[in-house]
């Protein structure tokens, strides 16, 4: 028991109702305001404020894995690859997956992100100096994403990896993630 060994250990679970790196994007946020000095109870509130206003919007390259994940019927998924649809997903503020709108074509659901990030930004525009982009081994259309919002924002830090094994897994290889702070989700 950690307790046990450790008695002064002083733990605070938060439910970070985020997915993969914007769970990341989070704990930097947190660990720069630990490294200025912040004591337990500031971080918890930022932990909240962070929790309600980290944005996650993503796409995929192909249907194939959310089929074969259950999250899409065959016939659906199917018929969507025909028509090259690309879904555009977002984590709701509840932590939950949803698909908010179809694109045509894996440029436009890129250029969808953006736009997306766009409108769900909001008063933070001018505040949003960090984003964190996650791909499923498509650096090209991450880099892609990153000009596009360099374009637009004043972007002191992009932080970009690879998706990990359990949202690849779900995902497959093309998803392409783009976290921000946003007005709340």
């Amino acid at each position: 028991n950690i307790l046990e060994d450790y008695p002064d250990f002083d733990l605070t679970i938060v439910d970070s109702k985020s997915a993969a790196i914007g769970f990341g994007l989070i704990v930097y946020k947190l660990l720069l305001l630990r490294e200025a000095g912040a004591d337990k109870e500031k971080l918890l509130r930022a932990a909240d404020f962070y929790v309600n206003h980290i944005r996650h919007v993503f796409t995929v390259s192909t249907l194939r894995y959310l089929i074969k994940g259950g999250r899409l019927s065959k016939w659906k998924g199917t018929a969507g690859e025909l028509l090259d649809m690309k879904p555009v997903l977002i984590v709701d503020k509840d932590g939950s997956l949803q698909v908010l709108k179809t694109i045509r074509g894996r440029k436009k659901s890129l250029q969808e992100l953006v736009k997306l990030m766009d409108e769900k930004i909001g008063s933070y525009h001018d505040t949003c100096h960090t984003i964190f982009i996650s791909h499923g081994d498509c650096e090209e259309d991450a880099n892609y994403v990153a000009e596009k919002v360099k374009e637009k924002y004043q972007i002191n830090t992009i932080i970009m990896n690879q998706v990990g094994a359990t949202i690849g897994a779900h995902s497959g290889p093309g998803t392409m993630a783009l976290f921000f702070v946003g007005d709340e989700r």
